[in-house]
């Protein structure tokens, strides 16, 4: 970390709710690789994907299949110099 700062971001997804798929967005600023991680409420891990953010606004599509099913999931995207966390749901 340098300077002992880490920056936070905005992020979302659209739409939210969704059925099939949703698109998470995140502005970043600094191109880097960075982890984006899925949560069940209990905290469970339930998929993970490394990415490489660009400087400036990045998206990733997120298909029902790749998670448990419906409910709230909380999402973050995690790298060296950022951080952002916000919650999804899937409704059947």
């Amino acid at each position: 970390i340098v300077a002992g700062t880490i920056a936070s971001s905005n992020i979302q997804n659209k739409p939210n709710p969704f059925a099939d798929m949703t698109t998470i967005e995140m502005v970043s600023n600094r191109a880097e690789p960075a982890t984006l991680r899925i949560f069940d409420l209990s905290g469970t891990l339930v998929h993970t994907r490394n990415i490489t953010l660009v400087n400036g606004e990045n998206e990733y599509v997120i298909r029902r299949s790749e998670l448990k099913g419906s409910g709230m999931y909380m999402y973050e995207i995690e790298s060296d110099f950022q951080y952002s966390t916000n919650r999804m749901i899937i409704v059947d």
